[in-house]
């Protein structure tokens, strides 16, 4: 099994629903991600001030929405089942990480790693 970590960005408005499944805008992006990995989200929507861990879920499924802005989505179990989204600290997890990978150079390692999304 494969993990994966996806952002829930400021192209979207509201909070993170895994009942909505999560989609992406390349297709071949999709597609390389088998079903039965599992998806850790973090989001930080438009307006929103912190970096909020939203769950770990599992890609149960993958299909196509071409009326969605993101249109190749994978369906999702949520295996954490949390309460509520969790803030995190993206300077004290970037100060944590390997330079190479975003860690302490003056980015967060959320923004950094956003960029590659699978």
């Amino acid at each position: 099994m494969k993990y994966y970590y996806a952002y829930h960005g400021p192209k979207n408005d509201n909070d993170f629903d895994w009942n909505f499944g999560y989609g992406l805008t390349s297709k071949s992006k999709r597609d390389k991600v088998t079903i039965g990995s599992e998806v850790i989200v973090i989001q930080k929507p438009d307006k929103a001030i912190d970096f909020r861990l939203c769950g770990v879920f599992k890609i149960t499924k993958h299909y196509d929405d071409l009326t969605n802005a993101f249109p190749y989505r994978f369906e999702l179990d949520n295996i954490s089942k949390l309460s509520e989204y969790i803030v995190l600290n993206d300077l004290a997890m970037s100060n944590e990480l390997p330079v190479k990978t975003g860690g302490n150079n003056g980015w967060s390692n959320v923004s950094v790693q956003t960029q590659t999304l699978f």
